[in-house]
């Protein structure tokens, strides 16, 4: 495949390189798309066609069902049809992030038909289902079922003492560490080792 040029903004031509096609076929595959539904690679927006297609696969689904599951994932759509794409490295971010849609629609298809509420409710919510996730595979068997507590408790404090660029300033930084401490403390979880700095890296990365 050689490059394409493809409209992102009024102003603005990206060249939708190798790496990008790749990542628009994968999203073919995962949405198991025929030939006629493929995104079109020469089309002046691909990005939209992308969107579009996982949209319409989600769409069958909010016509019967008004899950928080399929209601977050429709609220992802929205925000990354918000992006402007300026550059390649904006290209592969927005089509790498389509993907992660892509596969959770496809899921939380599988967890419905399943009847797998749990992985419903971590689809509905995905900053907490990676943190129930950490939590569980660093903590004893014994407190399995207070894990998604566990979990929920370090979302909500993070949420409130968390703010814009808070890992770059010290006190900022302290403060969070502080309060991750407190919350492993409170159900009797070491405040160090591989839980704390598993969930602290998470919490940096995506908060």
């Amino acid at each position: 495949m050689t490059d394409v040029g493809v409209k992102s903004m009024p102003s603005k031509t990206v060249t939708l390189d190798a790496a990008g096609l790749a990542l628009v076929k994968k999203i073919a595959e995962q949405l198991k798309l025929s030939e006629q539904q493929k995104p079109e690679s020469k089309a002046d927006d691909v990005y939209q066609e992308v969107l579009d297609s996982i949209e319409a696969r989600l769409r069958r689904r909010l016509a019967d069902t008004e899950s928080p599951a399929y209601q977050s994932l429709a609220e992802r759509i929205e925000k990354l049809r918000a992006k402007a794409i300026e550059n390649v490295e904006d290209s592969l971010a927005f089509l790498e992030e389509a993907l992660k849609i892509a596969q959770d629609v496809v899921a939380a298809d599988r967890a419905a038909e399943q009847g797998d509420q749990g992985a419903l409710d971590q689809l509905a919510d995905p900053k907490r289902g990676a943190l129930t996730q950490i939590v569980a595979e660093n903590t004893p068997p014994g407190l399995h079922k207070i894990v998604p507590d566990i979990a929920s408790r370090i979302d909500s404090i993070v949420v409130e003492v968390a703010y814009a660029g808070w890992s770059a300033s010290d006190a900022g930084d302290k403060r969070v560490r502080r309060e991750l401490r407190s919350v492993l403390k409170e159900y009797s979880l070491p405040i160090k080792g591989e839980l704390f700095d598993r969930t602290y890296e998470y919490v940096r990365e995506n908060y």
